[in-house]
């Protein structure tokens, strides 16, 4: 198990909890995270404990990854349907998904943004 950026999304939404975005202060945490990563890394491979990666069972990392591809779709959906969106957490997020979902009109409109209607037929 090397370096990979499946926890980047789980970093971004916990720094985004203690600072708005993109200001000065959301920007000092990002880079105070990054070096202490670095750090950890580091020293976990000078002490050579890369071998406490291995008690990790496979059932364990999928769950992981699948938990992250779920945080990611869930957070995109607002934008890949061309919604509003809304909620800070996965279940918020969904219910706000749900609750544009039922508006009426909306087929017709996410159609247009598509492409998928043709009036002039």
């Amino acid at each position: 198990m090397g370096a990979d950026s499946t926890i980047a999304p789980l970093f971004a939404v916990a720094l985004a909890h203690l600072a708005v975005t993109g200001s000065t202060q959301y920007l000092t945490l990002v880079a105070a995270t990054a070096v202490v990563t670095g750090l950890l890394v580091a020293g976990v491979g000078l002490l050579r404990l890369g071998w406490m990666a291995d008690f990790l069972s496979a059932p364990i990392i999928t769950g992981f990854m699948a938990g992250i591809g779920v945080i990611i779709i869930v957070h995109q959906l607002p934008t890949a349907l061309g919604l509003l969106g809304g909620g800070e957490s996965v279940g918020a997020r969904l219910h706000a998904v749900a609750r544009e979902l039922r508006r009426p009109g909306l087929a017709a409109r996410a159609g247009v943004r598509y492409g998928r209607l043709d009036r002039d037929r």
